[in-house]
């Protein structure tokens, strides 16, 4: 009941959207369209979830080329594959694995609305994402580095200097 006043709200922005649209016309492109509305109108997601699953519909746009004018069961395991490889190729691994989870997603609801039988985005696979290494300076260059902070014209700059040492030896 809580949440009866924000789905009314959706389905009437779904509606407008899709105004003539019928089953057999409703391509990956009115999908994409009515995820977005669906975005903009998610109280649950942060502002900046929001953002980024819009970078990923972009994404999917600039990398899965004609993908709007297709039509969910048009889309084949090999087309899939053929944009993971030019994803994952062209994309950070966070971000073609979020794109992925966002195409995922329009296919279930491209499934919820009897547009497809089966979601073939959850047979292509995550990839690894690197974790960067961080790069810390040699004892060498952190004296270095200590010396130049001692010397700052700042009244604070000893203070600093002395806070940074005592954060480094003790961990």
């Amino acid at each position: 009941q809580a949440k009866l006043p924000d789905t009314i709200r959706d389905s009437k922005a779904l509606a407008s959207l899709t105004g003539s649209l019928s089953l057999s016309t409703k391509t990956m492109g009115d999908l994409m369209a009515m995820y977005l509305v669906r975005l903009d109108n998610d109280v649950s997601k942060k502002p900046a979830t929001a953002t980024y699953r819009k970078l990923c519909i972009k994404v999917l746009k600039d990398s899965f080329s004609g993908i709007e004018s297709l039509e969910p069961r048009q889309i084949s395991l090999q087309m899939l594959l053929g944009w993971s490889r030019k994803a994952s190729d062209r994309y950070s691994g966070a971000l073609y694995n979020n794109a992925l989870g966002t195409l995922r997603e329009l296919l279930n609801e491209a499934i919820r609305q009897g547009l497809c039988s089966v979601n073939l985005a959850n047979q292509i696979k995550r990839i690894k994402v690197e974790s960067k290494i961080p790069w810390l300076p040699s004892k060498d260059q952190f004296k270095q580095l200590i010396i130049e902070i001692r010397k700052g014209k700042h009244a604070s700059a000893h203070g600093a200097a002395d806070l940074i040492e005592m954060m480094a030896y003790t961990g």
